[in-house]
């Protein structure tokens, strides 16, 4: 008597799994047996690994390009706004960076850097002007004291204009000291 269940056995090379099951019939009990090889059913799980393997590389590949064209998207306004900025970094001109009519993140750095722009120009331009007051009061005392000392060196001048002219230009260069002293307060 063969017992039902399930085997697995190999015969002239070949596994098999045996299956063996009880039907009991009008005639008696009868005992059905069926063998199937394994051959078939390992090339069919070889096919779908196969398929598995080659569909999860197709699968991440595509993600990856995915990724790398939406991180291309995302940080395309970046890079606009980076080359703008060293446009803007050699121009002698006024010009600001672009902001768009969407109001993002970047939007707000071109306008951050706008009002950084606006304000580092307002300042040189006040620089600029601070250096030309700044020239013009110390070229009017210094053209004085020079004429004050050229004519203090003169061969005809009396001994009471020159003392005249060395107390002048002592007082010119008081006041050339102040202003220098100003500037340096500035």
């Amino acid at each position: 008597p063969v017992e039902a269940g399930t085997d697995s056995i190999e015969a002239d090379g070949v596994s098999y799994l045996v299956r063996s099951t009880h039907v009991e019939t009008g005639t008696g009990q009868w005992t059905v047996v069926t063998a199937h090889d394994f051959r078939g059913a390992a090339r069919i799980l070889e096919s779908v690994a196969t398929l598995l393997a080659v569909s999860l590389g197709v699968i991440a590949l595509g993600f990856a390009a995915a990724a790398w064209f939406v991180s291309g998207a995302a940080l395309r306004p970046v890079t606009k706004l980076q080359r703008d900025a060293e446009r803007l970094a050699v121009a002698a001109h006024d010009d600001y960076l672009p902001t768009g009519p969407v109001h993002d993140e970047i939007d707000a750095l071109a306008r951050t850097l706008n009002d950084l722009l606006r304000r580092t120009r307002e300042s040189a331009e006040r620089e600029r002007q601070i250096v030309s007051d700044a020239s013009h009061e110390l070229r009017t005392p210094l053209a004085i004291l020079n004429a004050q000392l050229e004519v203090a060196a003169s061969p005809s001048v009396s001994d009471a204009q020159r003392r005249l002219d060395l107390a002048n230009a002592r007082t010119t260069l008081q006041l050339l000291v102040r202003l220098s002293q100003g500037l340096l307060d500035l």
